[in-house]
């Protein structure tokens, strides 16, 4: 559901989207979209459980990797520990 330009809510439950379920499938499957905002300079937040969390950075290291969006010369990896708490920040939960 896009709230405004650029902001989009995402429930853990899609019930339209029966093959995507989870917050971290939601982004892999939106992932055009989310390497187009990351080019243009957006921020990222997410607010879940520890497994979201995980979820959202293995997705999100592979978004970073597959559409080259990293600084020349690091990896995926590298890039998203570079942009935590700078680009992406996440209200992780028990």
């Amino acid at each position: 559901m896009l709230l405004r330009s650029g902001v989009r809510a995402v429930r853990a439950s899609l019930p339209t989207l029966t093959d995507i379920c989870l917050l971290y499938s939601r982004v892999w499957h939106d992932r055009e979209h989310v390497a187009s905002a990351f080019q243009a300079g957006a921020r990222f937040y997410t607010c879940g459980s520890l497994r979201v969390a995980q979820g959202i950075k293995e997705v999100f290291t592979k978004i970073l990797g597959d559409f080259q969006l990293t600084d020349k010369g690091i990896s995926a990896d590298s890039m998203w520990a570079k942009i935590q708490n700078v680009r992406y920040a996440a209200d992780v939960f028990g």
